[in-house]
């Protein structure tokens, strides 16, 4: 017993040295815990979220009747770098706004009175170091939130609990570990699941820290064309029209952010909740009503979002018929009468119209009928929750930390879908002025 003590003991002292190790190296700095990091902004791309899955029946409480119990992990579609990329650079094609051609770089170049074509290539490349090397920053930012949540030093801002933080890896990047670890030997040599992941993600900061000075040295190489300009007026124009052009961007960057805030968050609360030592009835009933909780919660995102869509114009695509798969066109085309032909099309615009506006009608009152049903049954099984705490001896009902822990569950799921929810109807208004400058 005192041996497998003192090898935790060392294996602790280990885990705490590599940890400053790693983060002396990545930062040039001793690493100092519970440091706060500034919140890089985020931008949003063309993706949009997933639905929500389900899972199957599992046993609830005998009070409880048994019903389909949801997956409260949200599958979400974000921008991330979990994989490897060793050849990211030829990954990378530039944007729009940075080809010679585009309106918004000519416009740069004349403010900068560059009016070359050689120097225009040049402007070029320099803008393109500066914009895979704001990516790398973007990059940073995220695997450092996945080592500050994976260590223990991440401070969610969102939290009102003063408590100390547990070491909880991402489980999406616990699945990406696993997968690399069944190929590589160094990496499932007797480690834990978090050993693994610590090594993971240090070594891949250490290689973005590495890819930054490569493009911090590519950048001072290049930019001496400009010195003849004046350099800081230069490169004032150049970081303002990188910034104007990734607003999308760091938007996305700050809504991954975000929903990592409310996935670590649900964790702790239950490590905390479990660490009230909960029974097996209490166990089962926090789960239960949480899990009411998010069905409530996604039937009222589902709601919102499906209006949004319809008023947006999304699901035009459903009302596209194919009226020659019913009637051959040139059928309707060879109706001698004109007047009688342009009767017929506009009774044909007029019954779509009217069986557009019906099934948008009908498909909305479904969703807001199943919200409708939700909210009751989640108003049921908190009054039959209540009762049956009530009805508890003493020494068997929740303690006031366990209802708070509950309380604090529900508020992170409202956010997170509030989260979502957000984003969806900013990649609505995003498509709607695409589409109108576009058109």
């Amino acid at each position: 017993m005192d041996n497998n003590n003192e090898q935790q003991t060392i294996y602790h002292e280990r885990v705490d040295l590599n940890k400053r190790n790693e983060m002396k190296e990545i930062h040039g700095q001793e690493y100092q815990p519970k440091v706060e990091v500034e919140e890089e902004e985020e931008e949003i791309l063309s993706q949009k979220l997933s639905q929500l899955s389900t899972e199957s029946k599992e046993q609830l409480p005998l009070e409880v009747k048994k019903q389909k119990r949801s997956n409260r992990t949200i599958s979400e579609t974000r921008y991330t770098f979990l994989e490897e990329d060793n050849n990211s650079d030829d990954r990378i094609k530039i944007p729009t706004y940075l080809l010679i051609t585009n309106l918004s770089f000519q416009r740069l170049c004349s403010q900068l009175s560059i009016t070359d074509i050689l120097h225009m290539e040049k402007l070029q490349q320099i803008i393109l170091i500066q914009y895979r090397a704001l990516l790398l920053e973007l990059e940073h930012s995220l695997w450092f939130t996945y080592f500050q949540m994976g260590t223990g030093i991440w401070k969610n801002e969102q939290s009102n609990l003063s408590c100390s933080n547990p070491e909880i890896w991402p489980k999406e990047l616990q699945e990406i570990v696993q997968s690399v670890s069944m190929n590589d030997i160094t990496m499932n040599d007797g480690q834990s699941i978090d050993e693994q992941c610590f090594q993971y993600v240090s070594n891949r900061l250490h290689k973005l820290a590495q890819k930054q000075q490569s493009y911090s040295d590519k950048y001072e190489e290049n930019i001496q064309f400009i010195d003849g300009i004046g350099r800081t007026v230069a490169e004032q124009c150049i970081r303002s029209f990188l910034e104007e052009n990734l607003v999308s961007l760091r938007k996305q960057h700050q809504y991954t952010i975000s929903l990592l805030n409310c996935e670590y968050d649900e964790n702790r609360l239950e490590l905390q909740f479990l660490a009230q030592t909960p029974n097996q009835r209490q166990m089962d009933w926090f789960r239960h009503i949480l899990n009411c909780k998010y069905e409530l919660e996604k039937a009222k995102y589902e709601h919102v979002i499906l209006k949004e869509r319809f008023r947006h114009q999304s699901f035009q695509s459903i009302f596209n018929f194919n009226l020659q798969e019913i009637i051959p066109l040139e059928m309707y085309e060879n109706i001698d009468d004109h007047t009688t032909r342009l009767y017929l099309e506009g009774q044909q615009e007029k019954f779509l119209k009217i069986f557009k506006t019906n099934m948008i009608k009908l498909f909305t009152d479904i969703t807001y009928t199943y919200q409708c049903q939700t909210e009751n049954e989640f108003h049921d099984e908190m009054v039959k929750f209540w009762n049956i705490h009530k009805s508890l001896p003493c020494d068997e009902q929740f303690n006031s930390t366990m209802l708070h822990l509950i309380d604090q569950s529900f508020l992170n799921m409202s956010i997170k879908f509030d989260l979502m929810s957000k984003h969806e109807l900013d990649q609505f208004s995003i498509k709607k002025i695409s589409d109108s400058t576009t058109t």
